[in-house]
């Protein structure tokens, strides 16, 4: 039997209203009719009505309460599940899965490593489609709520977060011990340093080369200023002589006028790097 959630405010009486996408998907998908049962599902109470369908309209369905079950499918065990962002679209698969097996809140976490990284604008549109999924699957297998997919963190608020929970279960295929809450939150704490440390390096790494890059370009201007042109004093009856001076003229016209734009370029990078370093 089909299953749908309301909240208290679409209960009056002994009838439910259904509104949203629900109404559509009952509407063209489903192809319901009246008489037909439903199983609707009240996410604030978590009690499951037996109705009957008694009205279908493009905007609503109402439906008539035929039984109200006390269900006890959800677990009293509270799961959440922080979850590094995977590629493609694994992540939609990971929460469809875990709402399945009873997960109640989906955290997204934004490790150093991990390719993929929600941009801010379009991380809210994100979300929401996941959520529709986390619903989606709640509803197909049978759960009394929809698990909750919050906004991405990154690790230095997961290694805070895990210190609010009774228990932790840190997956690691290469774990050989039974570790408690604070060995964990140690490990990822190590882990987070250690990241740092790496990404710390490839800035640096970055930085020294910018650096290089700017005084080379200085000072193979000085060194061009400095000696001028000596190819326009050269024999061009040569022809060697003729395509080398010709090529030097070509490379020191594009320099002078490029050189002076890149090091501009790569000074700005240099600044906005040593900017947000002290911040």
């Amino acid at each position: 039997m089909p299953k749908f959630f309301v909240k208290t405010n679409q209960i009056e009486e002994n009838k439910i209203k259904i509104i949203g996408e629900d109404v559509k998907h009952i509407n063209q998908v489903l192809r319901a009719k009246i008489g037909e049962e439903l199983t609707i599902c009240n996410l604030d109470t978590t009690l499951n009505y037996i109705t009957t369908i008694s009205q279908i309209t493009p905007e609503y369905v109402m439906c008539d309460i035929q039984d109200c079950v006390k269900s006890f499918v959800e677990s009293n065990v509270q799961v959440t599940i922080f979850q590094g962002l995977p590629k493609a679209d694994k992540m939609e698969y990971i929460i469809q899965k875990n709402t399945e097996l009873g997960a109640k809140q989906i955290v997204p976490v934004e490790m150093v490593r991990c390719v993929v990284k929600l941009d801010s604008k379009k991380e809210g549109k994100k979300i929401e489609r996941w959520q529709k999924i986390a619903e989606s699957a709640a509803k197909q297998s049978g759960r009394d709520l929809i698990p909750t997919v919050e906004m991405s963190i990154d690790i230095n608020n997961l290694c805070e977060k895990i210190k609010e929970f009774d228990a932790v279960i840190l997956a690691y295929e290469e774990e050989k011990e039974k570790n408690d809450l604070k060995v964990i939150s140690e490990k990822l704490e190590v882990i987070n340093e250690q990241l740092a440390m790496k990404q710390k390096q490839k800035r640096k790494m970055l930085v020294n080369t910018l650096i290089v890059a700017d005084v080379c370009l200085i000072i193979l201007f000085i060194l061009l200023a400095i000696f001028g042109s000596p190819y326009q004093s050269w024999d061009y009856s040569d022809p060697e002589w003729s395509v080398i001076g010709t090529l030097w003229h070509s490379f020191e016209w594009v320099y002078f006028k490029v050189a002076p734009l890149m090091v501009i370029v790569i000074t700005a990078i240099l600044g906005i790097i040593f900017v947000k370093r002290k911040k």
